[in-house]
């Protein structure tokens, strides 16, 4: 928790507890100020709780003020962050399967959030060559991250164990992508796509497994507004 956090916190548990003894020595004063209503005293303390009972109330409506005023300004903050590039691309993984007929292969994107707020995103296309076998998605799902998170993209399916067998020991391709991204809850304001040139090396480890490495690089990107 942030100090800011904290002071606020602390503001907010000291006004309820203000607003709650404002309340009982309201009740208080008046029960005395009714037991004594004969003396002079008892209108004193009919006037203290007159008091009471005024404050309670203005100190309720000073606390919701002050959270209605900090939700505005949050929310203005998320409106006015530039999410520009704020979707970075980390690294692509490689699940191998072989036991999977279907999807032996797979090619699994990890995100990260630049930003310094949460960013909800969703791929709207991904394309997939290796070799001469190409698999295509497209989007549907969405994900949210809070700043600075990471998360990985699972495309839901990847290359037959027919395709895979066919690839060389060094099977070259692209992957294509292009995301929408933006502030979560809101129309997506940008658009990022991303050309990945992919190097495959298949190898055995010393227990006779396979496992695959997987190099890759940026040939071209571009990131702008998505527009309409």
């Amino acid at each position: 928790m942030s100090w800011q956090e904290f002071r606020s916190l602390l503001a907010g548990i000291t006004g309820n507890l203000v607003a709650l003894m404002s309340g009982v020595l309201a009740i208080a004063f008046t029960v005395v100020g009714l037991v004594w209503r004969e003396a002079p005293a008892g209108e004193v303390f009919l006037g203290c709780a007159l008091l009471g009972a005024l404050l309670s109330p203005v100190l309720v409506w000073r606390d919701q003020y002050r959270e209605s005023q900090r939700l505005r300004s949050r929310i203005a903050e998320l409106t006015e962050i530039d999410y520009a590039y704020a979707l970075v691309l980390e690294s692509v993984q490689a699940s191998l399967d072989l036991g999977n007929a279907g999807n032996t292969l797979e090619l699994r994107l990890l995100f990260r959030n630049a930003s310094r707020a949460p960013l909800q995103f969703t791929v709207e296309k991904l394309e997939q060559r290796i070799a001469k076998s190409a698999v295509q998605f497209t989007g549907g799902r969405f994900a949210i991250l809070a700043s600075g998170d990471r998360t990985v993209w699972f495309p839901g399916g990847g290359f037959s164990n027919e395709a895979y067998q066919a690839f060389p020991d060094r099977a070259s391709g692209v992957v294509l992508y292009s995301v929408l991204y933006g502030a979560p809850g809101r129309a997506y304001a940008r658009r990022a796509t991303k050309t990945l040139l992919i190097d495959l090396f298949k190898k055995i480890d010393q227990h006779g497994n396979a496992f695959l490495v997987v190099n890759w690089r940026v040939d071209t990107q571009s990131d702008e507004p998505a527009g309409p």
